[in-house]
């Protein structure tokens, strides 16, 4: 019986019980049931199968998160410890308690924080589920998050104001209901933002919710095949190479980047670096492990920004090379990357679109260098995002800061030309064949990972597993 195919639905206990591969999912109970590691077809969940990957105007942005389950009563427990914390501190203030003279507070909030954690110790089981939305509308999710997280930060900032006498307590009648408004405002908002929900595990099933109906019937119309394929690629499962990344070796500044603005996020992060959380390590894929992809399969932001280079008399007559794309094995992560040759065969431009989308966080970067290699072996890179250091002695990188591509984008992009022609207006450069000079950008990926690892932000090599869709992107 061992030729008999594996039932994805199989409960645990039935007579003939196998072990269920990692990833499956079904629809039911209002919703969707997942196990660890389930990967949803290119649907956009908030809207259905109208926005479907490939649709014209329509570009999916796949997103990743773990959820997590707390038991009934330490979930209890914990939210208890968490809202009688930051009351009582509130309560000791207005009553100018000693306890609270100058940072008194700030211990009293880190045994809080402790204490939570400890509540729910043992206790928390985690499902990673990887899904689509539309890119557009994520944009103006996100934008309504960051309103919300602001009006959030008001009542906070007005709350310990008031608490430790920083404003007249004679503001505290018409002070205090604005600050628990913004409170009750960003808490209302984000109660009708859509978004994922993982309301309740149960032998290994984690239940989510927040799915559009549409999205739900097509997504059920699609379970049976979606699973049986997962069955099928379970047992030969390539392995693609890659590390570990510890995040916590990064700045600071370049781990908050945009988000600076948010005290409690740049605090959090901090401890976590500080702390050396498990969070910040995450595994990527190999550089060389991205599959090449024809140039109209891009990322349309991508796609744009090479129209504009086409247009610009700077690279006229410049070939493209090669396009590929790198997923990340959480699925959070997707790198678009564009690689174009001067016809001197002197000068390599390389457009990279890196999208994150991670739960209800989404942004993207755009990466732009360019490169040359002298004859006397040394590589001359002019690039617009910030250097991560060391580099290997014989690369020569700068950073031009060009700001953003959008309107007049060719502008910035001629600066960066501009400033590159300076850097190697003197030099004796080496021409080489398109296959020749992607060899050489293999060999500079090879020769930076290696300096990261031994500088311990890179992990060794190692055998990490593709998800089916990252098998075929």
């Amino acid at each position: 019986m061992a030729d008999e195919p594996v039932n994805p639905y199989q409960a645990p206990g039935d007579p003939g019980e196998v072990e269920l591969p990692a990833g499956l999912w079904r629809a039911g109970e209002g919703g969707l049931l997942i196990r660890d590691g389930a990967r949803l077809p290119p649907i956009d969940v908030f809207s259905g199968p109208d926005r479907e990957a490939g649709e014209a105007g329509a570009v999916l942005l796949p997103v990743s998160r773990e959820f997590a389950v707390v038991s009934g009563a330490r979930a209890g427990l914990r939210l208890l410890v968490l809202f009688a914390g930051p009351a009582v501190i509130v309560f000791l203030a207005l009553r100018n308690s000693p306890w609270l003279i100058g940072w008194g507070w700030l211990p009293f909030m880190v045994l809080v924080m402790l204490l939570s954690r400890f509540a729910v110790r043992g206790s928390v089981r985690t499902a990673r589920l990887s899904w689509h939305v539309e890119e557009s509308a994520e944009r103006r999710r996100q934008r309504l998050r960051t309103v919300l997280s602001v009006l959030w930060l008001l009542g906070l900032a007005g709350v310990l104001l008031l608490a430790f006498d920083l404003l007249p307590l004679e503001t505290a009648p018409w002070t205090l209901p604005l600050f628990m408004l913004s409170f009750l405002a960003a808490a209302i908002a984000n109660r009708f933002l859509k978004s994922l929900k993982c309301v309740s595990a149960r032998d290994g099933w984690f239940r989510i919710t927040g799915f559009s109906p549409r999205a739900l019937r097509e997504l059920s119309a699609r379970q049976d095949a979606e699973n049986r394929r997962l069955v099928e690629a379970s047992a030969g499962r390539q392995t693609w190479k890659g590390f570990t990344v510890h995040l916590h070796r990064l700045p600071l500044s370049l781990l908050v980047r945009h988000q600076w603005w948010n005290p409690l996020l740049v605090a959090t992060v901090a401890v976590m670096k500080l702390s050396r959380s498990p969070r910040f390590e995450r595994e990527q894929y190999d550089s060389g492990e991205a599959r090449e992809i024809a140039a109209d399969r891009v990322d349309p932001m991508l796609a744009e920004e090479l129209e504009v280079v086409r247009r610009m008399p700077e690279f006229g007559g410049w070939l493209t090379v090669r396009a590929s794309r790198l997923p990340s094995p959480a699925g959070d992560i997707r790198t678009d990357t564009v690689v174009l040759l001067d016809p001197a065969g002197c000068q390599v431009l390389s457009l990279s679109l890196v999208r994150v989308a991670t739960g209800n966080y989404s942004n993207q970067v755009t990466e732009r260098a360019l490169r040359s290699w002298g004859a006397d072996g040394r590589l001359w890179v002019t690039c617009d995002q910030p250097l991560l250091r060391p580099w290997p002695e014989w690369i020569l990188p700068e950073r031009c800061r060009v700001g953003r591509v959008g309107r007049g984008g060719h502008r910035v992009l001629a600066r960066l030309h501009a400033r590159h022609a300076e850097r190697i207006a003197t030099l004796s450069l080496r021409s080489g064949t398109p296959d020749e000079v992607l060899e050489w950008l293999a060999e500079e990926a090879e020769a930076r990972r290696a300096t990261f690892e031994a500088t311990g932000l890179y992990g060794p090599l190692r055998d990490l597993p593709a998800g089916p869709d990252q098998e075929n992107p």
